[in-house]
């Protein structure tokens, strides 16, 4: 960002002023990574040519993505929610794989995945994101979430065996570690 300008405010300016060639190549990129569960709409799908400026075309697809959600959102529930509560994990426990984790169980405790719902419906996904919650409690009274490392491991291993990946939510914690780990860099 500029002098005087924050980082959440440099990339609400990004944002604005994406093009129709940004959408395409987002596109592009996004058919060539190949990512599973994005299924198919009528209007703007990724599968073909966007006619319109990337956040647009993520202004379309926010309802039913959260990663879509965010470019819609200028990014602010990453800055006013996530990233603090990144940086408040970090504090606590004094390491940001924990703190991603707990940065994870709370966002997905009170936001169902945007993947587990196109892929498995809106009762599984709240069902995971309930689930979650009890978890999610469990760590956060405890002094050390390394003393919950095997409800963890059992947790993950639930998940995979029933082919549920709360991908989109993890993707959301990439973000807010980098947007953190930026902050604290500018």
């Amino acid at each position: 960002s500029s002098p005087g300008q924050n980082l959440h405010s440099a990339v609400r300016k990004v944002l604005e002023s994406t093009t129709v060639d940004d959408a395409q190549r987002t596109f592009e990129a996004i058919r060539v990574a190949n990512p599973g569960g994005m299924g198919k709409v009528e209007v703007c799908d990724v599968s073909a040519v966007p006619q319109v400026c990337l956040r647009e075309a993520m202004c379309m697809a926010a309802e039913r993505d959260a990663v879509a959600a965010q470019y819609a959102g200028n990014y602010a529930f990453l800055f006013h929610t996530v990233v603090p509560g990144f940086i408040e994990f970090c504090s606590r426990w004094g390491y940001h794989a924990w703190a991603a984790t707990g940065t994870y169980l709370m966002l997905l405790s009170s936001n169902p995945d945007s993947l587990v719902t196109r892929k498995h419906g809106t009762k599984v996904s709240e069902q995971v994101s309930n689930t979650i919650k009890l978890l999610y409690r469990k760590i956060t009274v405890g002094e050390m979430p390394r003393d919950f490392e095997r409800d963890l491991l059992q947790m993950d291993t639930v998940l995979k065996r029933n082919g549920i990946n709360p991908g989109t939510t993890a993707d959301l914690i990439v973000a807010a570690a980098l947007i953190a780990g930026l902050k604290r860099v500018l």
